[in-house]
C-alpha cells in the first residue's frame, strides 16, 4: 500500500519505498509542490513534469543510498499500532524527525519508514539511532507486566476507574488523550516516552487501592453496613490498635461489636447516666 492507499501493481515495495522518499525529498527542496498531488501509477511522470528534474535517476540510484537503511535493520518494525504511535513519538521527541507535511494516505508503518529515509542523517548514524530506538521499545513493553492486573477481569470498570484517577491528577490535560476504555489503550497511554517504569508502577498502586477501597465499601453496603467518621483521641486509637492486634480482628469489627455488646447489655453508659444524677 502506498499513498492514497493505491497499492502499485508494477512496482515493487522497495520501488515504492524509493518512490515515496524522492517524492518527499524533492517537496522539502520545493514547498510550493502540492501535498496530495501524487500518485504512484504516474509518479515518474507527475513529478518530472512539475520539478523539470534532470537528475531523477542519479537520486534514485546514488543518493537514495546515502538515506534508506537496508530492510533488515528496519525488520523489526511492524504494523501494529500502538508500536507505531511510539517510534513516531520517540522519532519525534528524541530525535527531532517528524513530516511536517504529510501526505494523505501515508500512515503505519510506511510513515514511520518515510520518516527515517527522509532524516537528514549520515547513514551509520541513523543505524545506531535506529538500534537504540529499538532497545528502548524493548524496554517500553517490558513494563506491560505492571499494567497486567487491568486486563484480568473488569477490564472495562478499571480502566475507567483509571481514568478518573488520571483525569484528577491532571495526567490527562497534560498528554492529551481521548479518554481510556481498554487495557491497550492504557498501555499506549503510558508509553509517553519519559515516563519510568517506578512512576508506572506507583500510578498503578495508587489506581488499585482506590478501586479496592471503593469495593470494600461496596461490600459492606451490601451487608447492610454504612461507614461512620468519628473523630476520637490518640490514646482511644492507640487501644484499639491494642485490641485489634491481641484478637487478630479488624478495627471496625471491634467497635462493632463494643457498640452491640453495649446496646444489648448495658452496663458502661448505663452507669455513666446513673452518675450523672
Amino acid at each position: 500500500m502506498g499513498i492514497n492507499g493505491g497499492p502499485s501493481k508494477t512496482r515493487s515495495p522497495s520501488d515504492v519505498r524509493i518512490d515515496t522518499w524522492l517524492w518527499l525529498f524533492l517537496r522539502d527542496e520545493n514547498q510550493t509542490y502540492p501535498i496530495g498531488d501524487f500518485n504512484y501509477f504516474y509518479f515518474r511522470e507527475n513529478i518530472t513534469r512539475h520539478f523539470g528534474y534532470s537528475k531523477i535517476p542519479e537520486l534514485v540510484e546514488v543518493v537514495s543510498n546515502q538515506y534508506l537503511l537496508p530492510q533488515e535493520i528496519l525488520k523489526w518494525i511492524t504494523k501494529d499500532g500502538r508500536q507505531v504511535k511510539w517510534i513516531l513519538n520517540y522519532l519525534q521527541i528524541k530525535l527531532g524527525c517528524s513530516i511536517y507535511s504529510c501526505p494523505a494516505g501515508l500512515f503505519g508503518r510506511d510513515r514511520v519508514i518515510a520518516t527515517l529515509d527522509l532524516w537528514k542523517n549520515q547513514l551509520d548514524l541513523k543505524g545506531f539511532a535506529v538500534d537504540a530506538m529499538r532497545l528502548a521499545w524493548n524496554e517500553n513493553i517490558k513494563d506491560d507486566k505492571i499494567f497486567q492486573w487491568f486486563a484480568e477481569a473488569q477490564e472495562a470498570a478499571r480502566c475507567a476507574a483509571a481514568w478518573e484517577w488520571l483525569v484528577e491528577k491532571g495526567r490527562t490535560s497534560f498528554y492529551g488523550v481521548a479518554r481510556i476504555a481498554s487495557h491497550k489503550e492504557l498501555l499506549m497511554f503510558f508509553d509517553v516516552p519519559g515516563i519510568s517504569s517506578a512512576q508506572k508502577q506507583l500510578d498503578v498502586k495508587a489506581i488499585k487501592k482506590r478501586w479496592d477501597g471503593r469495593r470494600s465499601k461496596e461490600k459492606e453496603i451490601e451487608k447492610g453496613k454504612g461507614q461512620c467518621n468519628v473523630t476520637i483521641s490518640k490514646q482511644a486509637i492507640a487501644n484499639l490498635n491494642q485490641l485489634a492486634a491481641k484478637h487478630g480482628l479488624r478495627k471496625p469489627e471491634i467497635i462493632e461489636m463494643l457498640i452491640q455488646s453495649e446496646f444489648e447489655k448495658g452496663g458502661y453508659l448505663l452507669g455513666k447516666n446513673e452518675a450523672l444524677y
